[in-house]
């Protein structure tokens, strides 16, 4: 997906619908994917990390970010049409959305049909987004310290782990938008945070190309995603459709590397940019790639 990645070494010589190695494959591979689990890739770990661990590598790094930028680079242009300080504003309006609904915020939600990711951040956008960082950085850090507090006793099975985990997807993202506008390298969690964050880009799928226009209940899509973090999944093209396992029949397979597949479902990188290779329906899998980006910002 991103030219600057290398691919899985085993995306050429794994069967994703077997999971074994391919005929020719040498002794050391068969026993290396023979030991893996179902549906995982050679260099993606056992388990994904916690929501709370997760969480904590992100504002990790935001915060890093943050320290780094010189005050010219606080009122660079970024691809939403707004300096680097409004975005990272915006991102402090996000977790504090985040850790209100945790149980320790004081966002105030408007109703579900007007909501609007960016206008309901105004209000931190105008206190934070102009004026001295300083303020910015230290909101950001404490805020962050409230939402790690609460992940800390949440289970897997509770639903605000899922919405922690999106809110680090989108921490993730808005600070890559900032260093892709500096012409920074992105950064790459860790493969057991890839991993959650994979598994949460392609839980997904089915409701973002809905929402892009696409929806097949008759239909599965394979998700083969390489590298650090990835694995295999099969996806219902439809909401509220059970996934697969990795090994069920799917009309088209898609194999891209994992990280990038995160940043189209951002629209950091577009469909056109993506490097996959594709088995099956040629034309449904251009379709998938092409709305996968549709939650961008709904969220």
């Amino acid at each position: 997906m991103d030219p600057r990645t290398d691919p899985d070494p085993d995306a050429d010589t794994d069967d994703p619908r077997r999971g074994t190695a391919a005929p020719g494959a040498g002794p050391m591979l068969r026993r290396a994917l023979a030991a893996r689990a179902p549906g995982r890739s050679l260099l993606s770990p056992a388990a994904p990390a916690s929501v709370a661990d997760v969480h904590a590598g992100r504002a990790a790094s935001l915060a890093t970010l943050a320290a780094s930028l010189d005050p010219h680079e606080w009122q660079a242009p970024t691809r939403f049409g707004r300096p680097v300080q409004a975005v990272l504003a915006h991102l402090l309006g996000q977790l504090e959305r985040t850790a209100t609904e945790l149980g320790d915020g004081t966002f105030v939600a408007p109703a579900a049909d007007d909501y609007d990711p960016w206008g309901v951040t105004e209000p931190f956008i105008e206190r934070f987004g102009r004026g001295e960082p300083a303020a910015l950085v230290a909101a950001l850090a404490e805020v962050a310290d409230r939402v790690q507090a609460r992940c800390e006793t949440l289970g897997g099975a509770d639903d605000r782990a899922t919405r922690a985990l999106v809110q680090s997807y989108e921490t993730w993202m808005h600070a890559d938008d900032v260093r892709l506008s500096l012409g920074r390298a992105v950064d790459v969690p860790d493969p057991a945070s890839l991993l959650a964050l994979c598994n949460l880009a392609v839980g997904a799928v089915p409701l973002a190309v809905a929402l892009g226009g696409l929806v097949r209940a008759d239909a599965h899509a394979r998700l083969v995603l390489t590298g650090p973090g990835g694995g295999v999944w099969v996806v219902a093209l439809a909401p509220g459709e059970p996934a697969a396992p990795p090994g069920a029949s799917a009309d088209v397979t898609i194999v891209a590397e994992g990280h990038g597949f995160c940043r189209l479902l951002h629209r950091q990188v577009l469909a056109s940019d993506v490097v996959a290779d594709i088995e099956g329906d040629a034309a449904l899998a251009a379709a998938v790639l092409a709305t996968v980006g549709s939650l961008a910002e709904r969220t």
